[in-house]
């Protein structure tokens, strides 16, 4: 009996001993070598800083200001310097001079326009334009003092030497800035000069 109590004991360690003997190995842990050559270094990231110049935006001066322009082909007479001039002096007799020939470019907008005549004094006297036209006793009367004097020099300067508002070029409509007419709804707002608000119904890029 102890014999083969024995001869068990010895079974057990002989099969425990080859099951260790033809147990797989844990497969080895793959190590990540570092293929670059020794001599290899990482380049390094430069940043250069360009100094930028540093640039103004010169916009245009659109602000209403006499120019002087090619005045040569333009046909008139004395007639026509004196209706401009009454324009001017009943419009903006006692305004600036900027104001003065504001009312001048307005009139000559008006007559190369072809909603309106083609003459200066047409222009000027036609009714229900200018406030002042619509009292006929006051069409061929002469004023005097210094505001018509500088008016008639004005009108003179406008016809003869090409002088110009820049900036009113598309303007033909204007009301004084104590009122709101209602046709002024509908236009485009040029400029204010003096006391009047210049309008313009041309499209404007």
């Amino acid at each position: 009996m102890k014999q083969t109590l024995i001869k068990a004991c010895v079974l057990v360690l002989m099969v425990f001993s080859v099951s260790k003997l033809i147990e797989p190995s844990p497969a080895p842990t793959p190590q990540v070598q570092n293929i670059q050559p020794q001599w290899y270094k990482k380049p390094e990231v430069v940043i250069i800083k360009v100094p930028v110049r540093e640039t103004k935006i010169i916009k245009e001066d659109m602000t209403p200001q006499v120019v002087i322009v090619d005045n040569s082909d333009m046909v008139y007479e004395d007639i026509d310097v004196f209706c401009l001039a009454k324009n001017i002096f009943h419009e903006a007799g006692i305004e600036p001079d900027i104001g003065k020939y504001a009312v001048a470019q307005v009139t000559l907008n008006r007559v190369a326009s072809r909603k309106y005549p083609n003459t200066i004094c047409k222009v000027v006297l036609d009714r229900y334009q200018f406030s002042w036209a619509n009292n006929r006793s006051r069409h061929w009367t002469r004023p005097n003092g210094p505001n018509w004097d500088r008016s008639y020099e004005i009108a003179r300067q406008v016809m003869n030497e090409g002088h110009r508002v820049k900036g009113l070029e598309n303007s033909r409509y204007y009301h004084a800035d104590y009122v709101k007419p209602h046709w002024s709804r509908k236009m485009t707002h040029v400029a204010t000069v003096g006391r009047h608000v210049f309008y313009t119904n041309d499209a404007i890029y």
